[in-house]
């Protein structure tokens, strides 16, 4: 039967972890071999495979590398999210989030605070622009 007429083919999931990450499949017109990679966030297993390459086999592929994508999923860092108080790592540094209602709402570093004002919500996103 053709892969594409295989539902459990559609969307396939695999569990790493104890999570379960959608399999992105890509067929690659001059891939020889199949090639696995974890998504640099961790959200998404990715497999590579040559065209002719069947959707099953690239499941089963990344399914006996669970172990090596285990590994790489522990190596991701995990997004810091800003509350008051908060220590955030800015060019090696770790500086406190000082948030203030009476704080100005432009992020200003001193010493090793960030001072930051406004409103609660939109904290992180203030951050965020200030990092970049």
């Amino acid at each position: 039967m053709i892969d594409w007429l295989r539902p459990e083919l559609h969307d396939p999931v695999i569990e790493v972890g104890g999570q379960a990450l959608p399999l992105a499949i890509k067929r690659h017109p001059t891939a020889r071999r199949m090639t696995l990679r974890l998504a640099p966030d961790g959200r998404e297993v990715r497999v590579t495979i040559p065209k002719w390459g069947r959707t099953r086999e690239a499941l089963e592929f990344a399914r006996s590398r669970a172990e090596w994508l285990e590994t790489q999923l522990a190596k991701v860092e995990q997004p810091q999210v800003p509350i008051p108080g908060s220590i955030l790592t800015f060019r090696g540094e770790d500086l406190a989030v000082d948030w203030q209602q009476g704080h100005p709402r432009r992020v200003q570093r001193e010493g090793e605070r960030l001072l930051v004002g406004g409103p609660l919500e939109a904290l992180p996103a203030r951050l965020e622009r200030w990092l970049k």
